[in-house]
């Protein structure tokens, strides 16, 4: 089912990109709190996301300081294998009790399996079933098995460092055109444009998801059920997508070492002054490279790529990013309820979101965001300006598939061929075609 966004929403403040998703390493750790005042047995619960930087960890402390009885173990898996990890426990009968899930990638498979509790009902969810189209987003045979916690349209901002560019008598560009001609100078004077953190993948799909939904929504509004009925290839959603990077490539623009720079590494690069430009998600203002950067030869600024328009409107997935459910087998339901309807407080997710730079479309929530952002937030909430849709049909591919077009963008950048890209991407969709889940 297709549903858009006519309203303004709040934009996309993370990835999966997600930040998407970023590389993380696997590591587990736990906190408890005192038991002193509690009737309850003592009860341990299982917490599993892939916030390798301890993003959770505050309000877990919270929420195990209300509930002194019950323990949090807090794991944090591989964001870069993240899916194929969290299966793994599942299928090992070492499930989490709560747990962070991707709603395109994992949702409808995990409900298929039984691995999400019915939450329809439970406080927590309130918030979301005061939004229609997030009720129906999240709703399976009339039951609700999850609620979003961030997300919004995916538009994402390009920064910028201000004094650089006042230096070089330079403006944030308002067109392609203009984009094109302060790359020009900027490699003029030695420095690299654009740099990306390559070597995760994910980085690419900031700057171009949102080239290819543009062009591609205006004109197959259904575009997973397009390629699942062989209506179009892949390769004829991403020609003029590849191509746009191609020219990147030839032209200069990327960094050269975006290949093998990683997330954290590109963030570095381009607060060292190495490259102009960076394309990323939002809580990139809070990162600590960032807030700790020289104020003498760096200051941040963000601007919005002009994409191009299809009907008069600027088309975008609107989509969720991180997302919580209660695994269905838990044997602490009580307790894991608890964990999830305290997450889902008013209070505490936006206290939850604005630590990190994200914002919601849970109805009601309100987060500040830093005014660096006010560019992205103006054409986000435009209604005359922008439309969302939040799925590209009724189908939904396996995360395999988005490795496979990430990966086209370290090819081309490495020296394949557009070309020879576009084939890439249709054989290796036919392989996995049967994998969808309808």
């Amino acid at each position: 089912m297709k549903m858009t966004m006519r309203k303004p929403i709040y934009v996309l403040l993370a990835s999966a990109l997600a930040v998407g998703l970023t590389a993380c390493s696997s590591s587990s750790t736990s906190t408890s709190g005192t038991t002193s005042g509690s009737d309850s047995a003592p009860v341990t619960l299982k917490y599993v996301s892939w916030m390798s930087k301890g993003e959770d960890k505050p309000i877990l402390a919270e929420f195990m300081k209300k509930y002194p009885n019950i323990k949090v173990e807090d794991t944090v898996l591989d964001g870069q294998k993240y899916d194929q990890l969290l299966k793994t426990k599942f299928l090992a009968g070492d499930g989490p009790d709560v747990y962070l899930f991707m709603k395109s990638a994992q949702y409808a498979s995990y409900v298929k399996e039984g691995w999400l509790m019915d939450v329809s009902n439970e406080p927590g969810t309130a918030l979301q079933k005061q939004s229609k189209e997030l009720s129906s987003y999240y709703t399976v045979d009339g039951k609700m098995y999850g609620s979003l916690v961030n997300g919004g349209g995916e538009l994402w901002p390009i920064y910028y460092n201000k004094k650089y560019f006042d230096k070089l008598g330079i403006k944030p560009p308002t067109t392609p055109t203009e984009f094109y001609a302060i790359s020009a100078k900027i490699k003029a004077d030695g420095k690299e444009p654009v740099v990306f953190g390559g070597k995760d993948g994910w980085p690419f799909r900031i700057m171009f998801d949102p080239y290819r939904n543009a062009e591609n929504f205006g004109k197959y509004p259904n575009y997973n059920d397009a390629l699942y009925k062989g209506e179009v290839k892949p390769s004829d959603l991403y020609k003029n997508t590849f191509t746009e990077f191609g020219k990147w490539v030839s032209d200069g623009i990327v960094a050269k070492p975006s290949l093998t720079l990683t997330y954290d590494q590109s963030v570095q690069y381009f607060v060292d002054g190495k490259a102009a430009m960076i394309p990323q998600g939002p809580w990139l203002t809070g990162l600590d490279p960032i807030k700790n950067a020289n104020k003498n030869d760096f200051e941040l600024g963000a601007f919005v790529y002009n994409y191009a328009p299809v009907n008069g409107k600027l088309h975008l997935l609107g989509a969720a990013d991180r997302s919580i459910g209660i695994n269905a087998k838990t044997k602490h339901a009580d307790a894991a309820k608890k964990l999830y309807n305290f997450f889902l407080e008013k209070e505490n997710v936006t206290k939850y979101l604005e630590s990190q730079g994200l914002t919601t479309l849970l109805p009601g929530v309100n987060v500040k965001v830093d005014a660096v952002l006010k560019p992205l937030m103006d054409l986000a909430n435009d209604a005359s300006k922008v439309e969302y849709h939040f799925t590209a049909g009724s189908v939904t591919f396996p995360p395999a598939w988005d490795s496979i077009t990430w990966a086209s963008y370290q090819n081309i950048l490495a020296g394949q061929s557009v070309d020879s890209e576009l084939k890439r991407v249709d054989a290796e969709f036919a392989k996995l075609k049967d994998q969808a889940i309808k």
